[in-house]
């Protein structure tokens, strides 16, 4: 298994300069393996999001989601990671890979959208995957809001 490339941090960026990224495509997932200690084996993944700026590199996500959070760009950005994270499922699936789920990490500004679940649900829909369970890792709460499970219907 290859490394991560390296990242950094960066000023916090500003709203104007997150929204060129997500119109230019710049936002990049990454999929860390997750682990069922208890049965040893490996059931899935979590989504990551990373900003691929044309000038600072690789930045981690604690630099831009805060300022997305603020402006309600974590609305677009949180639609794309949910997409992305669905192609790489089928992507897996195609490939005759063992199924398994892939954690997205939801904001609570998305949560709270009075049409979050029908969005949720046409996104997964699209793709043939519904929504079965929460799944909930050993983070702390700060860290992570929710997080919604893929499975295939």
């Amino acid at each position: 298994m290859g490394t991560a490339p390296a990242t950094h941090s960066l000023t916090a960026p500003t709203v104007n300069a997150l929204a060129d990224g997500l119109n230019k495509g710049e936002f990049v997932p990454f999929y860390q393996p997750l682990w069922d200690v208890q049965h040893q084996c490996w059931e899935g993944a979590e989504t990551l999001i990373r900003w691929q700026h044309p000038t600072e590199g690789l930045i981690q996500s604690d630099t831009f989601i805060p300022v997305a959070e603020q402006s309600g760009l974590i609305l677009e950005l949180g639609a794309f990671v949910l997409r992305a994270a669905c192609q790489q499922m089928m992507h897996w699936r195609q490939r005759g890979l063992p199924e398994g789920i892939i954690a997205v990490n939801v904001s609570a500004l998305q949560i709270h959208q009075p049409d979050f679940v029908e969005d949720l649900a046409r996104i997964l829909g699209s793709w043939g995957f519904s929504v079965l369970k929460r799944h909930n890792p050993l983070q702390p709460p700060w860290l992570l809001a929710s997080s919604g499970v893929l499975t295939s219907s």
